[in-house]
């Protein structure tokens, strides 16, 4: 692993080993994905990615499924 990254933000600049990386951090400059859809049901905080909430929901405990993928 040599650690380049030789894909970069079209907004930004910042740069990212993987091109899907990249492609996920460029929709959060995006106006559609600001809506932050997926809400926590322990604390209320809210991500625009579902992958995001399910990462928060682990440091509650509740691992990553939400009552909608079961």
């Amino acid at each position: 692993h040599t650690g380049e990254k030789p894909f970069s933000c079209a907004h930004c600049g910042k740069r990212f080993g993987r091109s899907s990386h990249r492609n996920r951090h460029q929709r959060a400059h995006t106006q559609r994905s600001l809506e932050k859809r997926h809400v926590c049901p322990d604390c209320g905080k809210a991500f625009s990615l579902g992958t995001a909430l399910a990462a928060h929901r682990r440091l509650h405990g509740a691992g990553a499924r939400s009552p909608l993928s079961l």
